[in-house]
């Protein structure tokens, strides 16, 4: 993305950062809860990977083939 100079880098790289702390937390919350706690983060990670790949990655995977066509 820095090399392509992709516009919304910071947004791209804010949403990663923000999904490594919640991993955290949940991580930490898995230690001390129950199976009901477990389905829930793996419901969460599901979603918010469908969302990350269809929306962030698709827009990422868009702007680098433009960039890539008006250069070659």
């Amino acid at each position: 993305m820095t090399i392509a100079d992709y516009p919304q880098s910071d947004a791209h790289m804010d949403e990663h950062q923000n999904l490594h702390s919640i991993a955290n937390i949940i991580a930490y919350d898995l230690e001390v809860s129950n199976k009901e706690i477990v389905l829930d983060t793996i419901d969460f990670f599901e979603d918010w990977f469908i969302e990350h790949v269809e929306n962030m990655d698709a827009e990422l995977g868009r702007f680098l083939i433009e960039r890539h066509n008006a250069f070659a």
